[in-house]
């Protein structure tokens, strides 16, 4: 699981939106990031 998932389930959805755009930024290739935010509806 990832943090910004994390956040999410916590109700933090603008601090999840930071995190998983700050991992986006620097892996943009990464299945596992992808996938979550794909889960989150981002």
């Amino acid at each position: 699981m990832h943090l910004g998932e994390v956040l999410w389930a916590m109700g933090d959805k603008d601090g999840a939106r930071t995190v998983l755009d700050g991992a986006l930024q620097t892996s943009p290739d990464d299945r596992k990031l992808l996938d979550a935010i794909e889960r989150l509806g981002q």
